[in-house]
């Protein structure tokens, strides 16, 4: 046999294990800028429900904050009045609201951290009013300590009544039964102690 001048074809065996190139998107006879707009679009669209899922719990969150940095702040205050005081029924008064706030703000922190959210100090502190110290030292030198704090209690303990009634709409069961628990807690003291 004689060799031929013939090449052999092998281009069968390259062409025929080729896969065809993988794609993003099916071809859907778009010009390249509007594939790539329809690709900004979708990923802007992933991007927004991943946030909206990501944020979505932090309302209710954010609610129980606040009314944890409300508790905190009339607790503190409580504490200041029944230093200041002298009166012996005064001083209860204000121990057993320091006492019986102090533990709601820790029962918020503690339902928040079930949640794996950290509360931070700064965000403890927003409720932080540093008139009530200069208020509790001027009624205390005026003798007007007791009708200062009935009246602080009256509006902020209402207030923070108020925010736990509201954050109960919509609660999971274990944060409506927290939240029922303090409302009755903060209605007790009310009833029993401001009513007059």
């Amino acid at each position: 046999m004689q060799p031929s001048d013939q090449k052999p074809n092998y281009d069968f065996i390259l062409k025929a294990g080729q896969k065809p190139k993988a794609r993003l998107l099916p071809d859907l006879g778009l010009p390249k800028p509007a594939k790539i707009a329809l690709v900004v679009i979708l990923a802007v669209f992933v991007l927004v429900i991943v946030l909206a899922v990501a944020l979505g719990g932090n309302n209710k969150s954010s609610s129980v904050v606040g009314l944890a940095a409300e508790a905190q702040e009339i607790a503190r205050v409580s504490a200041s009045v029944k230093t200041a005081s002298t009166d012996p029924n005064l001083q209860a008064l204000a121990e057993t609201v320091n006492v019986v706030l102090t533990n709601q703000e820790r029962q918020f922190t503690a339902y928040l951290a079930t949640k794996h959210q950290k509360v931070s100090t700064k965000s403890l502190a927003a409720d932080l009013n540093s008139q009530s110290d200069a208020q509790i030292s001027a009624a205390t030198q005026s003798n007007t300590l007791r009708s200062f704090y009935i009246a602080y209690l009256r509006t902020n303990l209402a207030n923070y009544n108020s925010g736990l009634i509201n954050a109960n709409s919509g609660a999971s069961p274990t944060l409506h039964d927290i939240l029922l628990s303090d409302s009755q807690s903060v209605q007790t003291i009310f009833n029993s102690s401001l009513s007059n």
